[in-house]
């Protein structure tokens, strides 16, 4: 998958987060360096994008439309992969499904692309089908 320019990255997570030092923390770098690289961005624009405040911070007039326009690149870039993708044949996507647990099984097992005899059974509330944790139900074959 294409990655985002890694400057695009820090400037959402940071405005998701509303304190770079959280931001620093789920992007797994130093906070320094985060501010570091907020504030040359800052610098190469001639504004500030963050107010910064003692307990945060907070995107200035010039952060939300700067934001906006990241975010809206980032998703053109993944609607642009996922196009590809379906051009290679190679559709992918999420799926989430909803149904009573007395069903599920039966659901899952006639609908599933797995050889008839595989053994199938619903499982709980927070897990995938690959067996990590998640926040969606699923159901796992094995």
């Amino acid at each position: 998958m294409l990655r985002p320019p890694r400057a695009y990255v820090y400037l959402d997570t940071v405005a998701r987060a509303g304190s770079i030092r959280k931001a620093a923390e789920q992007l797994h770098v130093a906070s320094t360096a985060l501010n570091r690289k907020i504030k040359e961005t800052e610098d190469s624009l001639g504004t500030p994008l963050f107010e910064r405040l003692p307990r945060g911070v907070r995107l200035t007039a010039a952060g939300e439309v700067m934001v906006a326009a990241v975010r809206r690149s980032m998703a053109d870039v993944r609607a642009a992969v996922s196009h590809i993708e379906h051009l290679r044949g190679e559709v992918r996507g999420t799926v989430r499904l909803g149904c009573a647990e007395s069903v599920g099984t039966d659901l899952i097992r006639i609908n599933c692309p797995l050889p008839a005899n595989a053994p199938c059974r619903a499982i709980s509330h927070g897990q995938r089908r690959d067996g990590k944790s998640g926040d969606q139900p699923a159901a796992r074959h094995g």
